[in-house]
């Protein structure tokens, strides 16, 4: 993967699904993508510890740990990742804790391929827009500690000035 391609995970635990929607994406995406699958929620969070994705594309029911509780560990441990919840799941309250849990959308399968792709554009826009904000962070952040550090060697150098003035009055006074 090169830096830019956008790195996408789709996490289920039917491999049929996983292996469509990867396949999906290379045909509707317009961005160059690079697309990882996870069986498990375990397994995603291995992948999310070792690369930066930029977007995960979850189902909520799966054996062990849910989508929810994945969804919930991205936005808390990387939160310059957007996440998409697919479910079968038509109750309200499955999308509502997907949203508390930090979801992006929530999407009803099947899913509709042009709903899809543009709640995948939507989200890598959102996503862009929150690098550039963590971007001006980390910016603004290295200015304030950069004017620190010269306001600190600004009092010094004063210190250092002011310390001086009185041995100068002094040497001034021995010669006169």
């Amino acid at each position: 993967m090169n830096n830019r391609e956008t790195a996408i995970l789709v996490v289920d635990d039917d491999a049929d699904t996983t292996k469509m929607l990867c396949q999906l994406l290379g045909l509707t995406l317009a961005r160059q993508h690079h697309c990882f699958t996870a069986a498990s929620v375990g397994e995603a969070t291995r992948l999310l510890d070792a690369t930066f994705f930029h977007l995960v594309i979850t189902d909520i029911n799966m054996p062990g740990a849910t989508g929810v509780s994945l969804c919930r560990q991205i936005y808390e441990n990387h939160p310059n990742t957007v996440v998409i919840m697919m479910s079968a799941m038509t109750d309200i309250n499955y999308a509502i804790d997907s949203m508390r849990a930090g979801a992006f959308d929530y999407l009803v399968k099947p899913i509709h391929v042009a709903q899809l792709t543009a709640a995948i554009e939507r989200a890598l826009e959102y996503q862009e827009s929150l690098m550039k904000r963590h971007y001006c962070q980390q910016s603004l952040e290295e200015e304030v500690r950069d004017l620190f550090a010269l306001n600190a060697r600004v009092r010094s150098s004063r210190s250092q000035k002011a310390a001086a003035e009185p041995l100068r009055t002094d040497a001034a006074r021995n010669k006169g």
